[in-house]
């Protein structure tokens, strides 16, 4: 019984993230000036400091959206972080951010993992 809820659970949390990720996919391709921030260290510095109080929350969302999704560039994103807060501070909202995405794979691949999916023979 408890594994069955489980398995509701992940699921749950997985589609969550899959109608994220679409939505995310759709921004791009609907708003091209929003994926032109990545492309350079200034715009995404200006991107950042413009949220002003709520910009450590934007910085570790960025964060979190490079590990989930490989096209978006991580090293503008760091760099900026230690720009704008400090090497510690920066340092320190990275790695929350980086965690979190992480964390979100792992999970997001341990639902959809099966054993037959993988042969390693």
């Amino acid at each position: 019984m408890a594994n069955q809820r489980n398995t509701k659970i992940y699921f749950y949390i997985a589609l969550i993230v899959l109608i994220l990720a679409i939505a995310l996919i759709l921004l791009f391709t609907k708003a091209p000036g929003f994926w032109l921030i990545f492309s350079d260290q200034q715009k995404i510095r200006n991107f950042i400091s413009s949220f002003g109080v709520k910009a450590p929350m934007i910085l570790i969302a960025l964060q979190v959206l490079q590990i989930i999704f490989a096209p978006i560039p991580g090293h503008f994103i760091g760099f900026s972080a230690g720009y704008l807060f400090g090497i510690f501070k920066g340092t320190f909202l990275c790695l929350l951010g980086i965690g979190i995405g992480s964390t979100i794979t792992f999970w997001v691949s341990r639902v959809f993992w099966s054993p037959s999916t993988i042969n390693f023979y």
